[in-house]
């Protein structure tokens, strides 16, 4: 799917229903502050998306400057972010219960051109109540599989962005999983009676008595994602700069329905708006152009 530098042209953006993706999304734990510090400073070090995206050491960096920035990137990149959430999921515990088979089948059609967007979106939502249901539960209790399944169901998204995003996000937290219950049964805590009730919450202990455990097994998680989709996709924000004419008042540039408006606004040329948006209205120049 191609499309020139607007957000009504992307197909994909008219199929996503931000209120009740969120709804579903809240299931993963927001960042700590100390994770979001260190993307707001690493951030601060880049020039632009494109910049990002070459230096990000994980891909949740790499994908959440993908979501923010669609409407700057050329063409939209669905086969190559479906194959990305599709290599996420495929071997991941959870991802072929009874329940999800015909979704999976989906996710996996939609690579080879088998699955329409409005495929996927309809067996997501006929999956969803299960999917939260069943996600809650088995999250509380860091099992892999929940969190497989969840991979699994976010990765039908019909909006490809997020659909890479959070696929990747809950295979992290799959793998991550997968070591707290490797550690956890050697972890030695103060309900460790060897009842068989607190046995199956104690990887749930686990996690809050050693979250540098969970924490490090996340970051390795992403960071073989993010080798793994700068291989898939290595420039998505590739493409000759677009020079154009737009208002300028000292530094600030605007696009031509505010600049008309400024006291001192002069029309200037610069060389490139691909990465630049109005001072005023925060409207993208390129798709003013």
């Amino acid at each position: 799917m191609k499309f020139v530098w607007t957000k009504k042209a992307n197909a994909c953006a008219e199929t996503r229903d931000s209120d009740e993706e969120d709804a579903a999304c809240t299931l993963m734990h927001p960042p700590s502050t100390s994770e979001t510090d260190a993307f707001t400073r690493f951030r601060a070090t880049c020039s632009g998306p494109p910049d990002v995206w070459d230096r990000a050491p994980v891909a949740s960096w790499m994908l959440d400057a993908l979501r923010r920035t669609w409407h700057w990137v050329p063409i939209v990149p669905e086969r190559e972010l479906r194959t990305f959430a599709w290599r996420s999921v495929e071997a991941l515990e959870g991802t072929d219960a009874p329940g999800l088979r015909e979704l999976r089948r989906a996710v996996y059609g939609r690579l080879r051109r088998r699955t329409s967007l409005q495929e996927l979106q309809s067996l997501q939502e006929a999956t969803r109540a299960d999917a939260i249901r069943n996600g809650t539960e088995g999250l509380r209790r860091c099992e892999p599989a929940a969190a497989g399944a969840l991979a699994l169901w976010h990765a039908a998204t019909p909006f490809v962005y997020d659909a890479a995003f959070w696929a990747a996000e809950f295979a992290a937290l799959h793998d991550a999983y997968v070591v707290v219950r490797g550690r956890a049964p050697g972890w030695e805590w103060v309900g460790d009676l060897g009842h068989s009730v607190l046995t199956r919450v104690k990887p749930a202990f686990f996690t809050t008595g050693r979250p540098d455990v969970i924490a490090a097994a996340l970051a390795e998680a992403r960071n073989r994602q993010a080798l793994l989709l700068r291989d898939l996709l290595p420039a998505p924000f590739a493409a000759p700069p677009v020079p154009a004419r737009v208002w300028r008042n000292h530094q600030s540039v605007f696009c031509g329905r505010c600049g008309p408006w400024l006291k001192d606004g002069v029309i200037d040329v610069i060389d490139d708006v691909r990465f630049r948006a109005c001072a005023r209205c925060d409207t993208p120049l390129i798709e003013r152009h």
